[in-house]
């Protein structure tokens, strides 16, 4: 059994009785990073690592990945030289849109001309060498806890100087253990990462596979042999010769939300009010749903939503898990619709089931007609009138009902997969942070 002691610090307790305990002020002096903007940025020059790529997916904390690098005129070499970067130091971001962002840096694991960017606060090491170990321990929450606790902000969180220079660090007092417990977790967490992005590639697999089906089924029914005649549409392409080509309104009514005022808010109850954030592929996020708890006067009646409606949200349509849509059913109701969503609901004297438009919304068709609308802009943004325009390929009612029920069972199989490896992924982050946590504290011995 290890020998233990009380490191004297709030945020960790117990810590072997050979490592030390530090105030990050002792081992670091600090820096800013160039005070530029993204319009500083040019296609070659010397590299420059800003917050958007410290706070990036793909920054693992310990290694530079040639993605997170961009480059800045070297002309900042003469003009703003302390902002440069040595190996062995880190540069952590400034601010964080989120809690769990705060305290996200990267290390610089090799010699490389390099400057810390904007919204950046460089950590110069005061003892040049392996800092490995360091960059392990300031990914764990118990360590981030002394800054989360001190930022200040609401949408975005502030990460200042002042913050950083009092947090304390714990280490072993050889640099030797230090580097052993890196090489450890660099080669623990390299054998769980490959294990996660083999997962992750055969997801998207899925999710490609998920879609052909569905483009599949939407454009050429599920009998396989057939006449064809051409649609005329670009997404499309040929379609069974008894099939009809339709735009979305003819069949469907589409009724954008509400401009409720915020200042009839309430957090707690009432009413639920549907906002674009609310609204989450296949689902609805219901933790940060907001109220309405007054009367419902009579010209908000049109705003409440029915079962099987159909909602879409407007802004940022399409994110990392797929479409911001999802059919309403009775557990979600009684429900009001905010702006930003629009709502979908088929026409009264219309037959079709509804299923069938809501696979529409989801193709990979729906998205390549619309997304051409909204490149360019700041926050990608379709409107009702897109949708109302988009172009379908219709089948007789009770063809269509066999396709979706066809697509209600293929889709559910290629989602339970998903599902199946989306939690082995969650299960090995876990355990990845777990074990990351239990060495860098001196908990597990290497």
């Amino acid at each position: 059994m290890r020998e233990m002691k009380d490191s004297g610090v709030e945020w960790i307790g117990e810590i072997p009785s050979d490592w030390k305990t530090a105030r990050i002020k002792q081992l670091f002096t600090f820096g800013k990073g160039l005070p530029i903007t993204k319009d500083n940025l040019v296609e070659n020059g010397v590299s420059v690592i800003s917050y958007g790529q410290i706070h990036s997916k793909s920054n693992d904390g310990i290694h530079i990945q040639d993605d997170l690098i961009r480059y800045v005129d070297k002309a900042f070499l003469t003009t703003n030289s302390k902002s440069l970067v040595k190996e062995g130091d880190f540069i952590f971001a400034d601010t964080s849109e989120d809690i769990d962002g705060c305290g996200n840096c990267i290390y610089i694991d090799r010699d490389l001309l390099l400057f810390a960017g904007y919204h950046t606060i460089i950590f110069s090491a005061e003892q040049k060498g392996d800092n490995r170990y360091l960059g392990y321990l300031f990914k764990t929450d118990a360590w981030r806890s002394q800054i989360r606790k001190q930022v200040t902000g609401v949408k975005l969180f502030s990460i200042s100087r002042r913050i950083l220079s009092d947090v304390s660090v714990i280490m072993p007092q050889e640099i030797g253990e230090r580097i052993r417990i890196a090489d450890y977790l660099d080669d623990k967490c390299a054998k769980i990462n490959s294990i996660i992005e083999k997962q992750q590639v055969i997801i998207e697999k899925l999710k490609e596979y998920k879609l052909s089906v569905i483009n599949e089924a939407l454009t050429h029914g599920l009998e396989e042999t057939r006449n064809y005649k051409e649609s005329g549409i670009d997404w499309i392409g040929k379609i069974p010769e008894h099939w009809s080509i339709q735009k979305l309104k003819t069949i469907v009514d589409i009724l954008p939300g509400y401009a409720f005022s915020s200042n009839d808010f309430a957090t707690d109850e009432g009413i639920p009010l549907l906002r674009g954030i609310n609204v989450v592929p296949s689902g609805i996020r219901w933790n940060d749903v907001v109220f309405w708890n007054q009367e419902v006067p009579k010209y908000l009646e049109p705003y409440y939503l029915q079962e099987n409606d159909i909602v879409v949200g407007l802004d940022r349509p399409w994110i990392s898990d797929g479409m911001r849509t999802t059919i309403m059913n009775k557990d979600s109701l009684p429900c009001l619709l905010l702006q930003r969503v629009c709502r979908i609901r088929l026409k009264k004297e219309c037959a079709y089931d509804h299923r069938l438009i809501y696979h529409w919304i989801n193709s990979k068709a729906f998205e390549s007609a619309l997304s051409i609308e909204t490149t360019g802009v700041s926050v990608p943004h379709i409107s009702t009138k897109q949708i109302e325009n988009f172009i379908i390929a219709l089948p007789p009612n009770e063809e269509a009902r066999s396709i979706c029920d066809y697509l209600h069972v293929k889709t559910c199989e290629i989602d339970k997969s998903i599902s199946i490896r989306s939690q082995l992924i969650g299960k090995l982050l876990d355990y990845k942070k777990s074990l990351i946590y239990e060495v860098v504290t001196g908990k597990r011995e290497v």
